[in-house]
């Protein structure tokens, strides 16, 4: 796949973790896939708050599962609202025909934004109908010993996600009316072009960079690395990390005999 000046392979990896500052203009096939992805994510969470609602009842549905579900959705929607902030502000830098327009380049956005909205209608379904039994808190180690009524549990939970989301997000927006724009591109131009400048680019430095660790010390000292024990380390292994190098050292083996690789 390649990137806006047509490169492809390493500009492919850098661009999956960039903002997107240029508007994409997708063909007549790949808007109509946006178009039915955005419809049936709306359609996501309709049959489960349907079934609660003919069966009034709510047994079987963990709020736990719902909640931890509403709120790495809305995250998500944070996360791509983030990577195409620049796409966003350019498509309302104009009259609404380019907004429609622009909107094909938004559609990963709109696709997260329906299906969190979707799964979030289950909630007030399920917490609606749920049977008010008690609901204990039990946690003896912080002394916490509560017991209130499902209803209520479900409510607080509600209000608890609210919290961690708008925790999120408020930081978030503040952020970006502030700057103005997402700045993951160093160079500060629309481009979907990766440069070596940019802070969010991995890439693979040359193999002179790389300092090969001793494995057969009892622990590993490269301070690019973790100290892990040599129980983690095989012989195979650090046989096959010198054959990499070229580099002939002397081994451990398994009775203690050195070697040569």
């Amino acid at each position: 796949m390649a990137d806006a000046n047509g490169s492809s392979g390493e500009g492919y990896a850098g661009a999956a973790v960039m903002c997107l500052s240029e508007l994409e203009h997708p063909g007549p096939a790949a808007t109509a896939l946006g178009a039915f992805s955005v419809f049936f994510s709306t359609l996501v969470g309709i049959p489960q708050a349907y079934k609660i609602y003919k069966l009034k009842s709510a047994r079987g549905v963990s709020f736990l599962t719902l909640g931890l579900g509403n709120i790495g959705s809305f995250l998500y929607v944070l996360n791509l609202t983030i990577l195409h902030y620049n796409q966003i502000t350019l498509s309302l830098s104009r009259d609404f025909a380019f907004w429609a327009k622009a909107q094909r380049s938004l559609v990963f956005v709109w696709v997260e934004l329906f299906n969190a909205i979707s799964m979030l209608a289950i909630y007030p379904v399920a917490a609606y109908y749920v049977r008010d039994d008690p609901c204990p808190l039990r946690v003896p180690s912080l002394g916490i010993d509560w017991e209130m009524g499902m209803k209520d549990a479900a409510f607080y939970w509600f209000l608890a996600q609210a919290l961690i989301v708008f925790l999120a997000w408020f930081p978030a927006a503040v952020v970006l009316s502030v700057d103005g724009r997402c700045d993951g591109d160093a160079r500060g131009a629309s481009s979907l072009s990766p440069t070596p400048s940019s802070p969010l680019l991995l890439s693979v430095p040359p193999r002179a960079a790389y300092v090969t660790p001793d494995l057969t010390s009892p622990h590993l000292t490269s301070p690019s690395l973790p100290r892990v024990p040599f129980c983690f380390t095989t012989r195979r292994l650090t046989n096959q990390v010198r054959a990499s190098d070229g580099v002939r050292q002397p081994g451990r083996s398994r009775g203690g005999d050195h070697h040569r690789v």
